[in-house]
């Protein structure tokens, strides 16, 4: 049994024990009964040999011994007690000569000391106060137990959060600014070791902005105790810029304030607040060419109609325009040459048909360009069910294009194979595929005279109709190609590329 047992054992029976260590059989018989008839249990013994080797067997609750043994010094049982069984209550018993020994034995640890003759009330007064005592210090030394084994489990629970949190976490300390601890987040974060983290200020991942940094920390936590930083760029190992986020408070750590710094990084946060920003951006965009196409399949509508009176009026007047020429050719033939709205017959007779027929070319060009153009904007269903013609789609995309082209002045030539088959698909999109390509050529030989060349074609031993759109342009760079797949990118965002 170690030292600390013995004050488990105070009180562990119902009935106090208690161990008297004296010579005389008289003086042990005399407290024997005074004791027992108070409820004690009583253990005797005649020397200190015996009084050791009964207290190894019978653990009692406390020790009654007398200094003045003839055969064993007393001094020597006490010290022995206390060096072995720490907190051991010892009431220590001495005649006049030799009270200086009694007071050495409460010096090396005896409870307490009472002067030959024994007064049996001072005796229990005494003993009842060493059991107290006794008492009293094993509650002690229970809650100290108990509040070490919940301090140990509180460490034990912050270490584990410490170490498996998922945001980086670093304790500096509030003074100094010295990092004193980082968890496996922070050397993922960062790409720098424990080792290289736990060092002073600027640190190592603060960059430029440990200035900054240093500013936020203390303004925070001269406040309120704590700071948040909600957006603020750091460094990895390898120098890669990473946007983080940190939360932090003052704490105590082994009597030591420290800062207790939470960092998140919210770099792929701020991409996709970017992109949504974008999409937005994008979605306001097509909201307004949808209401531009329904502004236009209404002008569209308002265009047709007195297109259409054109259209037929022209055809009406290109057969009239024939019937009377048989009137007027008989009228010169028999009058010679006469003036027709100011204008010589044999001049106009040529002209007039040629007049009308332009009128009636015309027509239909508002006709088809109007037709492409409701078509450009009307919702196909989804799938690709239809059958398209290839070539058709790309005589629509020119058509749609052509006053770009007239405006550049660019060199264009359409090769269109014949016989192609028609292929499954959404016209829509594949007319805006090719509008797409059209127009980024004009844009790449726009200055430098280049030529464009469309052409479909179709090869039977794949079974694919192939569509080309080749310019004599200057090309993409190096970035740009590294950058073609990535959804909406453009080199002319401000022109409406």
């Amino acid at each position: 049994m170690n030292k600390t047992d013995t004050l488990y054992n105070c009180l562990n029976l119902n009935v106090p024990s208690v161990l008297i260590v004296l010579e005389s059989h008289i003086t042990r018989t005399s407290l024997r009964c005074f004791l027992e008839a108070h409820g004690y249990r009583i253990i005797e013994a005649a020397t200190s040999e015996d009084g050791l080797a009964a207290y190894e067997r019978e653990r009692p609750d406390i020790i009654l011994a007398d200094i003045d043994m003839r055969h064993t010094s007393g001094l020597r049982f006490v010290s022995e007690l206390q060096e072995k069984y720490i907190n051991l209550p010892v009431i220590v018993f001495s005649g006049k000569k030799s009270l200086p020994a009694a007071l050495e034995a409460v010096r090396r640890g005896a409870w307490d000391y009472l002067a030959k003759p024994i007064n049996e009330d001072e005796l229990e007064v005494s003993i009842q106060r060493a059991l107290e005592w006794c008492r009293l210090l094993r509650e002690i030394i229970h809650y100290r137990e108990q509040a070490e084994i919940k301090l140990r489990e509180s460490e034990e629970r912050f270490s584990q959060i410490f170490l498996q949190h998922e945001d980086a976490i670093i304790l500096f300390n509030f003074d100094t600014f010295e990092i004193i601890d980082a968890n496996p987040a922070a050397t993922d974060l960062y790409g720098y070791s424990r080792s290289e983290l736990l060092c002073g200020f600027p640190w190592p991942f603060a960059g430029d902005n440990h200035a900054e940094l240093r500013e936020s920390l203390q303004t925070g936590l001269g406040e309120n105790s704590r700071f948040d930083i909600f957006r603020i760029t750091q460094f990895r190992k390898d120098g890669a810029p990473v946007d983080v986020s940190i939360r932090g408070k003052l704490i105590t750590l082994m009597d030591t304030t420290v800062v207790y710094c939470s960092i998140r990084d919210i770099t792929r946060k701020i991409m996709l607040e970017d992109e949504v920003r974008n999409t937005q951006a994008k979605m306001i965009q097509v909201n307004e060419m949808a209401s531009l196409g329904m502004l236009a399949s209404g002008i569209a509508h308002e265009i047709n109609n007195p297109n259409n009176f054109i259209m037929f009026n022209s055809t009406l007047l290109a057969e009239t325009w024939y019937e009377v020429l048989e009137v007027l050719e008989e009228t010169a033939a028999e009058q010679g040459d006469f003036l027709l709205g100011g204008r010589r017959y044999s001049e106009v007779r040529e002209e007039i048909p040629r007049l009308i027929a332009g009128l009636t070319e015309g027509s239909r060009r508002i006709h088809d360009i109007i037709e492409t153009m409701k078509t450009a904007v009307r919702q196909e269903p989804d799938g690709f069910a239809a059958h398209v013609d290839v070539n058709r789609i790309v005589q629509m995309a020119m058509t749609l294009l052509s006053h770009e082209i007239r405006k550049q002045g660019s060199n264009i030539t359409v090769e269109l194979c014949d016989g192609l088959p028609h292929v499954r698909g959404k016209a829509q999109l594949i007319e805006q595929v090719i509008i797409n390509l059209v127009n980024n050529a004009l844009n790449a030989v726009a200055g430098n005279g280049g030529g464009i060349r469309i052409a479909t074609s179709h090869d039977p031993a794949d079974g694919f109709v192939i569509i080309k759109v080749h310019d004599e342009g200057t090309g993409m760079t190096r970035d740009v190609l590294e950058r073609i797949s990535e959804p909406f990118f453009t080199t002319r965002f401000e022109s409406g590329g």
